[in-house]
C-alpha cells in the first residue's frame, strides 16, 4: 500500500449507527418462497446474483419504524461461496433490535436445509480502544456450493430514537456483501429490488433518490396509510476498484427523512450538547494556565491543542450513550480520556474560557466512504471544533484526536469534507476548506557524495506537508516496527543501493513538520579512477514510494472512473558528484517536461562545479478522470513512468570530448529535439521528426523508442509496439 493509500489509517471517529431499515408484519415472504424466486440470469456473467432483494418499511405516528428485510441469493462460483458463507448484518443495540426470522440454503439438487442454531450469533467489532454499542448478527450458512440458493430474511425494531420528533434513513437497493478475508466489498447484480414504505397520511417524506437509481415509484393513499413504493429490476454488477470517486451517485440509492431543514439537525445537536458543556473552577483554572503565556489567540489555540494532545488520552468509550451523547466536561477532564466527541465539548468549553469564540461541528470523514447528506439527516462519523474568524485568529478547523497530524490537527480526512457547525441559528452544512497540491508536497533533496574506490554514497533529506507528513508521521508512531517500516519504504527510492542512517525528527512535535534523513550506499557502483560514472533519476522514483500509480489498471481492467484527489506535488533535487579530477558530465537522457490536464512534470539541469544538478517538479491535479479518458490517462502516466529519466555520466574529459563531438552531438540534439516535441504534447510532429531520426540513425535505439513513444499518443499501438521491440533490440533500456 503506498503512503498516499494510507493516508487516513488511524482516523478517530464517532460510531454513528448502522442504517435504520424498518418496519411491519406480516412476515415478506411465505416460508415456501424458494419456488417464487425468479431463475437466475447472470450465468457466465457474476460471480453470485441478487434474485431479490425486498425491503418493507412501518411508520407509525409517533415515526417508530420496523422492518423486514429479505434477501434471495443464487450462488454460481467457488469464489461466491467463500464470501457469502457468514453474513453479517450491522446494528447498533442503543437505537435497534435486530432479529433473524430465517435463514437456508436451497441446494443444487432441490434439498433446502435451514440454519443450525448455533450458526447464528451477535458479536462486537474488536478494536482494543473501542466500547461501543455497536454490534453484527453473524450466521454462517450450511451446504453451500455452486448452484445454490441463499434466502433469510430479518426483522429491525427501532427501539429509541435518534431525533426525538424525526425519521430518517438511507436504502440500497444493491446488496453490499463483505469479501472473505476482508478483501473489501462485492456488489453483485440484482435481478429485482423493491422498497415499500408505510406510514400515517398525515407524515411529509423528503425523498432523494440518487442519479442511478432509475426505480418505477407509485404512491397512493389507503384509508389513513400512505404507501409509496420504489422497483428497479437488472440492476448491473457494480465493481469497486482503488481510486474511484467517493459518490453516492454511482449507486442506485434512496435517501428519505422527515426532518424538516439542517436547523433542525443542529437544534437537535446543540439541546444535545449543551448540558455536557459544564464551566466550572476546575475548567476556568486550566483555561487560565493555557493563557497564562499566550500573546495572541492563536497562541491560545496552539496551547489549547498541546493540553488536548498532553492531558486527554483518546479513548472510544460511549457504551449505552448511542454515539452521539458526550460525557460532561468535568468527567473528560477527571478520566484524562475521551473519543472525538468529549475532547471536542471539553476543547469548546475551554476555548470559550478563554474567550475565544468556538462552536462543536459535526463532519462526515472521508474514511466514512458514500456520505449521505443530500437531505437533512445525522449521517456524520466525527466531531471537531470550529472557530469562526475572529480578531487575531483566522477561521480554523481544529481535530485534538488527529494525533498524526500537524496543529490544528487538520487532516486529509475532514478536508473538502461537510460540516454542520454546532449552534442554534445554523441553516446549511458547510464545506471544510480544500488544501492545494502544494500543500500536499513531499521534497526530495538527494546529495551524491565524491565517489571513493567502488562505493558511491548519497545524503537524502526529505520534507513532508499535508498528506505526505501525516502518512509518514502515523507510521513512525504506530507501526510495531517502525525504523525498519520506513527503511522498506523509503528504500523504494532506489532499488539497487542501502538506506542507511535513518533519522527521524519532529515526530513528536505537532507544531513542526517531521522530517526524515539518512544515506544511501552502492556497492560497487564505479570502477574507479579513469573510468566513467554513470547516475540516473527519475520521477518514477517518488511515484513508486508516494502513489499508487506503479500498480494501475490496464485500460481494459479499469471499469470506473479515477478520482485524483487531494491534488499534491513531489519535488525534487538531485545532485551528481564528479569522480575527483578531469571528468564532464554528459547527459545521456533528458527527464523532459510534460503539461496536460491531469500533471505537470518540470525538470531541469544546471551544470556547476565538479557536478550536475536535476530537478524535478511533479503536479498532480485535483481531478476526476472519465471512464473514457482512462486509456489516454493512462498512457500518459506509462510514459512519465518509462521515460522521464535522467541518464548522467561523468566521463573523463579526453572520452568526452570525442564522445560528444562531430555525429553523436548532432544525434544527441535531434532526439532532444524529439523528445521536446512529445513532451509538449505536438505528437504528429514528434513522429514526423521521430521518423527521420530514424532514418538518419538506424542504429540508435532511442530514436525507435521516441518513435513508438510518438506512436502510442497517435493510437498507432501495434506500430508502437514494433519501435519499443527494436529500441529494445539495438540495446537501448530507458
Amino acid at each position: 500500500m503506498s503512503l498516499f493509500a494510507q493516508f487516513f489509517l488511524h482516523a478517530r471517529r464517532l460510531a454513528w449507527p448502522a442504517l435504520v431499515f424498518i418496519a411491519a408484519s406480516p412476515s415478506l415472504v411465505a416460508q415456501a418462497a424458494f419456488e417464487q424466486l425468479p431463475a437466475p440470469q447472470y450465468a457466465g456473467k457474476a460471480a453470485a446474483e441478487i434474485l431479490v432483494k425486498r425491503t418493507r418499511i412501518d411508520l407509525d405516528e409517533r415515526l417508530q419504524a420496523t422492518s423486514y428485510a429479505y434477501t434471495a441469493i443464487y450462488v454460481h462460483s467457488d469464489e461466491a461461496v467463500r464470501d457469502y458463507s457468514q453474513i453479517s448484518i450491522g446494528f447498533n443495540s442503543f437505537y435497534e433490535a435486530v432479529e433473524l426470522e430465517f435463514a437456508r440454503v436451497k441446494t443444487p439438487d432441490g434439498k433446502v436445509v435451514s440454519l443450525a442454531a448455533d450458526a447464528v450469533q451477535v458479536q462486537s467489532p474488536a478494536d482494543e480502544n473501542f466500547y461501543q454499542d455497536s454490534r453484527e448478527l453473524t450466521f454462517s450458512l450450511p451446504n453451500l456450493r455452486p448452484g445454490a440458493t441463499i434466502e433469510f430474511q430479518y426483522t429491525r425494531r427501532e427501539i429509541k430514537k435518534i431525533i426525538p420528533d424525526g425519521w430518517f434513513d438511507s436504502f440500497w437497493f444493491n446488496w453490499w456483501e463483505e469479501r472473505a478475508a476482508n478483501q473489501g466489498m462485492r456488489v453483485d447484480p440484482v435481478v429485482s429490488a423493491s422498497l415499500d414504505i408505510f406510514a400515517p397520511a398525515q407524515i411529509i417524506l423528503n425523498v432523494k433518490p440518487s442519479a442511478a437509481l432509475k426505480a418505477d415509484f407509485w404512491q397512493k393513499k389507503q384509508g389513513t396509510i400512505t404507501q409509496w413504493h420504489w422497483q428497479q429490476n437488472g440492476l448491473p454488477e457494480i465493481m469497486l476498484q482503488a481510486g474511484m470517486p467517493r459518490s453516492v451517485n454511482l449507486f442506485p440509492m434512496l435517501q428519505v427523512t422527515t426532518v424538516p431543514n439542517w436547523n433542525s439537525v443542529a437544534l437537535w445537536a446543540d439541546n444535545l450538547f449543551k448540558p455536557h458543556l459544564v464551566t466550572d473552577a476546575s475548567i476556568i483554572s486550566i483555561a487560565q494556565s493555557l493563557q497564562k503565556n499566550a500573546k495572541t489567540p492563536q497562541d491560545k489555540a496552539k496551547n489549547l491543542f498541546a493540553y488536548m494532545q498532553d492531558k486527554i488520552r483518546y479513548v472510544f468509550a460511549h457504551v449505552g450513550r448511542g454515539g452521539y451523547e458526550p460525557h460532561t466536561t468535568t468527567d473528560i477532564v477527571k478520566n484524562a480520556y475521551g473519543d472525538c466527541k468529549d475532547q471536542t465539548i471539553l476543547a469548546v468549553a475551554l476555548a470559550r474560557s478563554m474567550g475565544l469564540s468556538a462552536y462543536p461541528a459535526l463532519v462526515a470523514t472521508r474514511s466514512q466512504g458514500l456520505a449521505q447528506l443530500d437531505i437533512p439527516a445525522v449521517n456524520f462519523d466525527h466531531m471537531i471544533v470550529y472557530f469562526p474568524k475572529q480578531n487575531g485568529l483566522d477561521e480554523t478547523w481544529l481535530d485534538t484526536t488527529a494525533e498524526s497530524s500537524l496543529y490544528p490537527g487538520f487532516s486529509t480526512g475532514i478536508e473538502g469534507q461537510s460540516a454542520l457547525i454546532i449552534k442554534p441559528d445554523t441553516q446549511n452544512l458547510t464545506l471544510i476548506p480544500s488544501r492545494s497540491a502544494q500543500q500536499h508536497r513531499a521534497q526530495l533533496s538527494l546529495h551524491f557524495k565524491t565517489p571513493t574506490q567502488a562505493e558511491v554514497r548519497a545524503d537524502f533529506k526529505l520534507e513532508l506537508a499535508g498528506v505526505f507528513e501525516e502518512s509518514l508521521r502515523a507510521t513512525w508512531l504506530y507501526a510495531p516496527e517502525k525504523q525498519k517500516a520506513l527503511t522498506d519504504m523509503l528504500g523504494n527510492l532506489y532499488n539497487a543501493g542501502e538506506l542507511q542512517n535513518l533519522t527521524v525528527i519532529n515526530a513528536d512535535n505537532p507544531f513542526a513538520p517531521l522530517q526524515i534523513s539518512g544515506e544511501f550506499f552502492f556497492k560497487n557502483a564505479w570502477q574507479g579512477e579513469g573510468k566513467p560514472l554513470t547516475y540516473g533519476f527519475g520521477v518514477s522514483q517518488l511515484l513508486s514510494v508516494f502513489s499508487d500509480f506503479m500498480r494501475m489498471h490496464k485500460p481494459a481492467e479499469r471499469k470506473q472512473a479515477v478520482e485524483n484527489d487531494p491534488g499534491y506535488s513531489l519535488a525534487a533535487e538531485v545532485v551528481f558528484a564528479s569522480p575527483a579530477g578531469a571528468y564532464q558530465p554528459v547527459i545521456q537522457s533528458r527527464g523532459g517536461n510534460y503539461q496536460n490536464a491531469w500533471f505537470t512534470l518540470n525538470q531541469s539541469s544546471v551544470e556547476q562545479k565538479n557536478t550536475l544538478v536535476v530537478k524535478s517538479h511533479w503536479v498532480l491535479h485535483k481531478n476526476t478522470v472519465s471512464l473514457a479518458d482512462y486509456p489516454k490517462f493512462y498512457a500518459a502516466i506509462q510514459s512519465v513512468l518509462e521515460s522521464a529519466v535522467w541518464q548522467v555520466t561523468f566521463v573523463p574529459q579526453e572520452a568526452s570530448s570525442s564522445s560528444t563531438s562531430g555525429e553523436g552531438n548532432k544525434q544527441a540534439q535531434i532526439l532532444t529535439s524529439v523528445q521536446r516535441l512529445i513532451d509538449n504534447g505536438n505528437f504528429a510532429d514528434a513522429l514526423l521528426e521521430a521518423q527521420k531520426a530514424t532514418r538518419k540513425f538506424p542504429t540508435s535505439g532511442e530514436a525507435y523508442y521516441l518513435l513508438g513513444l510518438a506512436q502510442g499518443y497517435l493510437d498507432k499501438g501495434e506500430a508502437a509496439q514494433q519501435s519499443f521491440l527494436k529500441a529494445r533490440e539495438l540495446g537501448f533500456t530507458p
